[in-house]
């Protein structure tokens, strides 16, 4: 979210300030270390999409499985337990659960459970996919937002309509499309 609100920042200063005298030399001066910033700030995304694509069909299996094993560890534990997991080609990895026990019994659970195909037992709202997919949107929705805007010379009022009608969009759309991208990938 931090990626997400610096960047609005900058697309907000862009679209207000005037391009010309002052302006347009504190763009000029600041847009390569602006430019570097949201580069860091949205290199998980960048980086994410690239092994997304390039990620084998092991591994996407194995990432699944990892999703279905830590949904019951946390039915099983509640806020009990912080829990985390890692995909590899020949597996996964579960941290955060101190007895091998009790992994290999949610992940019994997830195999009795699997043959009925909820979709709740593979995508998670914690997973670093829906955390870099919504990275990702925001920036998205955002710069087309703002060629828009420059292109059409938009006043004052449209550009603060624009950019409330992107934070609504981000808020309300973030979670749905990282849970989708999810079940799909």
């Amino acid at each position: 979210m931090s990626g997400f609100i610096f960047y609005l920042i900058c697309v907000s200063l862009f679209l207000y300030v005037p391009p010309e005298g002052f302006g347009a030399i504190a763009f000029l001066f600041l847009l390569p270390f602006v430019f570097f910033v949201i580069i860091g700030l949205n290199l998980p995304f960048f980086s994410t999409l690239f092994r997304r694509f390039t990620m084998s069909m092991n591994k996407k299996q194995n990432h699944a499985l990892e999703h279905g094993t830590i949904y019951f560890l946390r039915k099983r534990f509640g806020n009990k337990i912080r829990v985390g997991g890692h995909a590899e080609k020949n597996g996964f990895r579960i941290c955060g659960v101190s007895k091998k026990h009790d992994i290999i019994q949610a992940f019994d659970q997830f195999a009795k459970e699997f043959s009925q195909k909820n979709p709740e037992l593979f995508i998670s709202l914690r997973c670093g996919s829906n955390i870099v997919t919504s990275q990702g949107f925001g920036l998205i929705l955002l710069s087309i937002s703002t060629f828009a805007l420059k292109i059409f010379e938009s006043t004052g009022l449209i550009i603060a309509l624009v950019l409330a009608a992107n934070v609504a969009f981000y808020i309300l759309l973030r979670k749905n499309l990282g849970n989708w991208i999810q079940a799909k990938a």
